[in-house]
This record gives structure tokens, C-alpha cells and sequence, in this order.
């Protein structure tokens, strides 16, 4: 089964134009530390950005990676 999801996964992506790794427009990296007294309002920020809770941002253009350092958030 690892032969046939590796054989997949490279097949899907042999003519991807994506570099690797990926460029990353570093505007749209979050990364959130439990100790970093902004966690709540980033989170929030990019929340209402992408329409809150009347769209969930699905037709949104923005897109963010948030990425979470290890902690209670």
C-alpha cells in the first residue's frame, strides 16, 4: 500500500509548476506563540478578514498559513 500511495502522490504531482520548496509571500505566514501577548487579535484579524462567521471566508482571495508553536493557546 506505501508503494501504490508514494507512486500516487508522485504522479500527482510530476507536472505541478509549485517550486520545492514552496515560496511562501511571507505577509500570509502567521505563526502563533503562546507566550506572544497578539495570539487572540492575529487569529481574530484573520478571521474577520476572511468574512467571519457569515462566509467562513470560502470565496475569500485571502489565504494564510498559521502555523501554531507547541504551548496552551
Amino acid at each position: 500500500m506505501k508503494t501504490f500511495a508514494l507512486a500516487l502522490i508522485t504522479a500527482l504531482t510530476w507536472g505541478s509548476s509549485e517550486p520545492n520548496p514552496p515560496s511562501w509571500d511571507t505577509k500570509s505566514v502567521k505563526i502563533i506563540d503562546p507566550n506572544d501577548g497578539t495570539c487572540q487579535k492575529t487569529v481574530d484579524a484573520i478571521w474577520g478578514e476572511n468574512g467571519g462567521s457569515n462566509n467562513h471566508g470560502q470565496w475569500s482571495k485571502s489565504r494564510y498559513a498559521v502555523m501554531f508553536k507547541p504551548g496552551s493557546h
